[in-house]
């Protein structure tokens, strides 16, 4: 397969997805792996660990990764 070619089919993926997630109410045919890569060069994305989200009340997590503002001083 050509290497443009190839480039524009995963970025045909990805804004796929991308549109699935944000538009759409159907979540059940997108698996984790196309949803990372869909927004892999996306600045919104935020990796965190398990522990941290197991262990971590949501708006901590969020004032964490400068998501929202932090009522902490």
């Amino acid at each position: 397969m050509h290497f443009l070619t190839y480039h524009l089919e995963i970025g045909v993926t990805q804004a796929s997805v991308m549109t699935k997630l944000l538009f759409g109410s159907q979540y059940k045919d997108l698996k984790a792996d196309e949803v990372i890569s869909a927004f892999e060069n996306d600045p919104r994305l935020v990796k965190t660990t398990m522990a941290d989200i197991l262990g971590t009340p949501v708006s901590k997590l969020a004032a964490k990764h400068g998501l929202v503002a932090s009522n902490c001083k």
